[in-house]
């Protein structure tokens, strides 16, 4: 038999994403044997109150990246996961080979799949025709072979357990009798039904507990597991001479069957097994002495481990061997038995082995079973993980009998050593794509974690296989590099491109004055031996250098080694000397007569005519590229200056500065067709295994994830409901009742007396809609607080959408009530005991450590200012403000720090002092001198002045620093004021801000965080998007807070029409216009996966209302807008994503960035640089006896991010901010992003049904065609 290589191999296990996991785990001997996870049974829509057995399980089976395979997701959802993922699998497996996966595009490549048991359909509540394909096991390996146009064979396998391996002994026949040059072998299995079965016929094959105890003294049976694993296959030789990987090598494959050896058809035979193993060691011609390790079937049974042993042994019966030479383990242990994949598993795992030189513990083997004689065999159970060390190649056998009484045999041999490839270029191309940004952001994450790793291979043979031994796709990044430390630095900083449109045709130019130093050309000489070539073909032409000569040499040399490259082109223009050079290229003239002719000093010519009727003829077919064959040059500069109509949608310009890399890299990123195979045609480098493509996970499930509220209410502790309306006490109960109608049950009377108070209502309805009421996040919060306190269950934000009447929230209510699914009792926030110190919240700790980094900045002051207009009664302000003082212990806290810990002390007593100013400077002049850092060591943290202007006639300026206010605590401030002002009586406050604190310390400690934690993680588990905003200048390298911002209004017309496309979409203003932000951000960046800042109360709890303190937490929103999507159902994702965040709104921004551990920029914001605000806090009106007063706009010079957009709901026209950061931006950029933002805007609002490519942020000059007018310096 000739030898066949394994050339690519894939695969997923248990906790085990992919085969470096995998590998690890085997090290550590790890049972992935364990209880279906609560995420695992919701998202495969199976019952959550049932009890399921142990199971090696892989979780994410309901994710498929469809996009990706160019499968509709209502097709993907009638698909079995069992073809779904195994094409992610076998795209991996063909990744792993070095080869691009277009290679095999029409190969005579076989397919066979071990037989699959897919029930997919059972899930099927109605018939669709895509079904049939989808969750028949006969169209599975036809589905793989049509997705990558593989034209040999393609057939299932089925011989029940022993399928996959039968699978690789078909496809190795294959290879051999000639009909397939290429053989993919795989096999899969996943159980979507665990408790069904349960309900199949006892065979006496499975464990009790769920685990596998292969060879163990305790074993009975095996236990269930899920897998997929897919190899690639050639003839060795074929593979050696084309300089393929090689993970291994099959030297024999057999299969035979039990048929009247064994005792009965599922009864295995000790005969027939010794008998595979022979045969198919005698196929591979040798010495089955030299086999020390077996791969082996492991049942875990009694009777079947004692007959696996004695098969073996009669195997190498006769064969010169001592005892205790071959060692034996089964992957059953420690991932279940995955049926039909089982052979593919153990394979998988006998290659890591092989590949590694290591053997892998035995998992669960404590005292071996009594029924083998261990002391007599050849054989010894591996039980500790060590080195595979013996003196001749390593050898493996790999077995897997099929309860059919098929059994199969695979012979493996470790590889040969592999060469090193040679290279002689200094600097190398790293290319890096994928079909969406979120999966290239993930991939280059992967690939930072691959480049720390101890062993790596060479950057030249990184750089060949990431270039030849990949498909390339739309979104793209390339960097060149020298160190493997200069490649992960700039992986993190690298920016994504994706091209709207690729770009077809290159036109070399060849200008007469770019200027080329002898510097230049010598380190280009040095760096890239083939231009030294081209370089010193010229040489014999001329005897000295000048800068005319240096010019000529660059540009032909350069030239030159592109075309080596395959990237020569018909398309060249030159002018003066430059077109001599082209003459050359065109064989219409020689080397030395054209650099006999090279003339020096020539006129500069008038080219923009010519370069304008350029422009319009070789864009008319589609964008071109013009790359100056050097240094910027007359062609180049004039092609950059042209003030031609939108030419940053026709063509792009080029020039060299320091490497021909970089005019391939923008090639690249510009999507313009490369060659690979003519780029390598000379290359000596070699294919290397690195990471694969990471697929985006798109959950496509027939049905929606089962939900606890899903559980029927059976055994549940009656409990008395006693409600009471003391929540609605603040409003008048008269009022209520005129409000409340008899008919209206006694449910509904309390959520509508509920819904008045919140709202402030004159008159409601019972089929009135919340949000069209004007209730809004924050309302909704308060609603679900009150209604969770009155009734003692627990709501989510989504349950305000879904019952978003009062008719149907009481019905929801006393359904959640009679059922009990969702009862738990209230939790009263305790005041905390009295310390010396009490520790910060979360968003405190965060502001401290900004504070601590900037002590200088007032980037988190919140400073206002009033003007007052009549009598003003100063002692009374003065007693005012210290009774506030008094009232709330955050005006009285201080911050310090103790054992290396940040804590806040509350002082017993805290003198106010009213700052008075009587001055005749500039207003501003007296502003800049109030606005100065806090010292958050003194209390208060709050400053008051009052100016004298005239009389009667005063300026009132005040500030507090961000870390013991916020925007509602501002709120309960003013309100406050004016009725201690007014001597009106307060209620006294029964908890303050640092019982919040420590009140939200025991939520953590007890667990209750952590499924919001989890929801916080998964959002950016596969890493978090950095909004690419292009800047007017430099990015400074560490974050400033110098800003400005401008001021407009949306019109009341508008307005009425944001808030009726809400009301049409069952959204929210605050939903519609977020969504309007992120498109604007889509058409600045053209990214498709965007963070955008945005902040909440952060009051869940119903007892924080009139407690002032930093309570307000910053929702980190994620969105993928895109080309092709409507804004109707983009704004749907927007929603979806909204209430999502909304559900787990307690969780602090602050833990998260600190969770997600990622490396901090010090340029920038942690995890985003784009605000959202809409304003809806109640502020209510500031009105003192005898004084008129009104807010007096004060300018600002800090910004917090790099752009903000803050918007404020009241009655008509809505008031808008924008803030932007002052080293970044100019201020004419900001001016046309309005403009443009208020085109969208209106474009969206006319037509909300566009595609988000449709909506046009062209204002009324660039409508005109008047673009030469406009300023472009932040028009990204």
């Amino acid at each position: 038999m000739k030898d066949i290589a394994i050339i690519g191999i894939a695969g997923r296990f248990p906790e085990a994403d992919n085969l470096a996991m995998f590998r690890q785990h085997l090290i550590e001997g790890r049972d992935s044997v364990r209880e279906l996870s609560f995420e695992r049974k919701s998202n495969t829509a199976i019952a959550l109150d049932k009890t399921y057995m142990p199971l090696g399980f892989v979780e994410d089976i309901d994710k498929f990246d469809h996009k990706f395979f160019h499968i509709s997701r209502a097709e993907a959802e009638h698909m079995d996961p069992h073809q779904r993922i195994l094409m992610e699998v076998v795209y991996a497996a063909i990744e792993s080979s070095g080869y691009a996966a277009d290679h095999f595009n029409g190969s005579a490549t076989a397919v066979f799949i071990g037989d699959t048991d897919q029930e997919y359909q059972l899930l099927a509540e109605r018939f669709d025709p895509t079904l049939v394909t989808g969750t028949t096991n006969a169209t599975t390996a036809g589905r793989i072979a049509r997705f990558f146009n593989f034209r040999g064979n393609a057939a299932m396998v089925d011989t029940a357990c022993s399928s996959s391996l039968q699978a690789i002994h078909l496809a190795c026949n294959e290879l051999h009798l000639g009909d397939a040059e290429y053989a993919l072998a795989c096999g899969v299995r996943f159980l979507l039904f665990p408790d069904e079965k349960q309900a199949g016929p006892n065979l006496g094959i499975m464990s009790t507990d769920g685990k596998t105890r292969s060879f163990s003294a305790k074993a009975d049976g095996s236990g269930a597991g899920e897998a997929v694993g897919a190899v690639l296959l050639k003839p060795l030789e074929k593979a050696l001479t084309d300089g393929d990987i090689v993970y291994a090598i099959i030297k024999g494959t057999a299969a035979n069957q039990d048929a009247q050896l064994s005792g009965s058809l599922t009864a295995p035979s000790s005969q027939a097994q010794s008998e595979v193993l022979r045969k198919a060691w005698q196929k591979s011609n040798i010495d089955p002495a030299t086999i020390t390790y077996i791969e082996a079937h492991g049942s875990g049974t009694k009777l079947g481990d004692p007959i696996e042993i004695a098969g073996i042994d009669l195997a190498f019966k006769g064969i010169a061997r001592e005892k205790h030479t071959c060692a034996v383990s089964s992957i059953k242990s420690n991932i279940g038995h995955t049926g039909g994949a089982a052979g593919m598993s153990g394979l998988i795992k006998t290659v890591l082995s092989l590949r590694n030189r290591e053997l892998y513990p035995s998992v669960h083997f404590d005292q071996p079973n009594p029924f083998i004689d261990f002391k007599q065999s050849v054989t010894y159970i591996n039980a500790d993980y060590k080195t595979w060390d013996v003196s001749f190649p390593r050898r493996a056998g790999v077995s897997s009998f099929g309860l059919s009484g098929t059994n199969c045999h695979v012979l493996l041999e470790e590889a040969p050593a592999p060469t090193a490839g040679a290279h002689t270029e200094q600097t190398f191309l790293f290319n890096f794509s994928a079909r969406s940004v979120q999966s290239l952001q993930h991939y280059l994450q992967a690939f930072q974690a691959f480049l720390a790793a101890e062993s790596v291979p060479s950057l030249g043979d990184i750089s060949y296989t990431l270039n030849y031994g990949r498909n390339h796709y739309p979104h793209r990044v390339s960097v060149t590099a020298s160190t493997q430390q200069e490649l992960a630095e700039k992986l993190r900083h690298a920016s994504i491109h994706h091209a709207q449109e690729a770009t077809q045709k290159a036109i070399f130019l060849f200008s007469d004055d770019s200027i080329v130093s002898d510097k230049l050309l010598q380190a280009v000489s040095t760096a890239f031996p083939v231009f030294r070539q081209f370089v010193d073909e010229c040489a014999p032409f001329y005897t000295e250098s000048h800068p005319d000569i240096n010019r000529f040499v660059f540009q032909y040399a350069l030239y030159k080694y592109l075309e080596t490259r395959g990237l020569g082109t018909e398309h060249l223009l030159g002018v003066g000397n430059g077109d001599l050079v082209v003459a050359v290229l065109l064989q219409e003239m020689t080397l030395e007569t054209a650099i006999g002719d090279i003339s020096t000093g020539a006129p500069a010519v008038d080219l923009s005519g010519k370069l304008r009727s350029l422009v319009e003829r070789e864009t008319a077919d589609g964008k071109v590229v013009f790359i100056e064959m050097g240094p910027a040059g007359q062609l180049s500069k004039g092609l950059e200056t042209l003030a031609y109509p939108d030419k940053e949608f026709l063509y792009s310009v080029l020039h060299l500065q320091q490497s021909p890399l970089e005019i391939i890299q923008v090639l690249y990123e510009q999507q313009y067709p490369i060659n690979w195979s003519l780029y390598y045609t000379d290359s000596k480098a070699r294919k290397v295994p690195l990471p694969g493509y990471v697929f985006e996970r798109i959950r496509c499930w027939l049905k929606p994830p089962t939900q606890l509220s899903d559980i029927p209410a059976t055994d549940i502790n009656e409990k008395k409901q006693q409600t009471s309306l003391t929540s609605a006490a603040a409003v008048d109960k008269a009022h209520i009742a005129a409000i409340l109608q008899d008919n209206w049950s006694d449910m509904e009377k309390k959520i509508a007396a509920i819904w008045i108070e919140v709202l402030k209502l004159d008159e409601l309805r019972l089929d009135d809609d919340f949000f069209r009421l004007g209730g809004h996040s924050l309302m909704a919060t308060k609603v679900i607080s009150i209604i969770e306190k009155e009734f003692g269950i627990h709501l989510i934000f989504k349950d305000i959408f879904t019952f978003a009447t009062v008719r149907s929230l009481a019905k929801g209510v006393e359904e959640l009530i009679s059922g009990g699914t969702q009862i738990r009792a209230y939790r009263s926030i305790q005041p905390a005991p009295a310390q010396a110190y009490y520790p910060l919240s979360e968003a405190q700790r965060r502001l401290w450590l900004i504070s601590q980094a900037n002590m200088q900045s007032t980037a988190y002051n919140l400073p206002a200012a009033l003007l007052l207009e009549g009598v003003l009664d100063k002692t009374r302000l003065t007693a005012t403000f210290q009774t506030l003082i008094d009232r709330h212990e955050s005006l009285r806290t201080s911050f310090h720090e103790k054992n290396a810990q940040p804590v806040q002390q509350i002082q017993d007593k805290v003198i106010f002092v009213l700052q008075e100013i009587s001055s005749q400077e500039d207003i501003n002049a007296i502003w800049q001198s109030f606005l100065q850092p806090f010292d958050l060591t003194q209390a208060p943290l709050l400053r008051v002045s009052l100016v004298t202007l005239a009389p009667d006639k005063y300026l009132l300026l005040l500030d507090m620093h961000h870390i013991i206010t916020d925007g509602v605590s501002m709120g309960v401030f003013t309100s406050e004021l004016v009725k201690i002002y007014h001597e009106e009586a307060l209620s006294p406050l029964q908890i303050q801000y640092k019982d919040f604190v420590m009140w939200q310390q025991e939520l953590f400690a007890s667990g209750e965080m952590q499924r919001q934690e989890d929801f916080w993680l998964q959002q950016f588990a596969d890493g978090l998007p950095i909004l690419q905003l292009h800047t007017d200048k430099p990015r400074p390298a560490v974050q400033t807070f110098n800003g400005d911002r401008i001021f407009f209004e949306l019109p009341q017309s508008q307005v009425q029409q944001i808030q009726a496309l809400a009301a049409q979409t069952g959204s929210t203003p605050f939903m519609v216009l977020l969504a309007v932000y992120y498109v604007l951000l889509y058409k600045y960046t053209q990214q498709t996966d965007i963070v955008v800042g945005s902040p909440i109360a952060g009051r869940s709890h119903n007892e924080l209302a009139p407690i002032i303190g930093m309570f307000v937490n910053t929702l980190v929103l994620r969105n993928q807008p895109a080309a092709d999507k409507t804004f109707l159902a983009f704004l749907q994702e927007v929603k979806t994503n909204a209430l999502n965040a909304y559900e787990h709104q307690d969780y602090p921004f602050a833990l998260l960035a600190d969770k997600l551990d990622l490396r901090k920029d010090p340029s920038r914001n942690a995890l985003f640089d784009a605000m959202f605000v809409l304003q809806n806090i109640e502020v209510p009106d500031i009105a003192l006896e005898q004084l008129n007063i009104s807010g007096y706009p004060m300018p600002s010079y800090s910004a917090q991010f790099d752009l903000l957009l803050e918007i404020q709901e009241e009655k008509n026209n809505w008031p808008v901010k924008l803030e932007y950061n002052t080293d970044l931006f100019e201020h004419d950029s900001i001016l046309l992003l309005k403009e443009r933002l208020l085109a969208l805007l209106a474009d969206i609002l006319s037509a909300p049904d566009k595609t988000i490519d449709a909506l046009s942020v062209k204002i009324a000059a660039e409508s005109a065609g008047e673009t030469a007018d406009l300023d472009f310096s932040f028009n990204f």
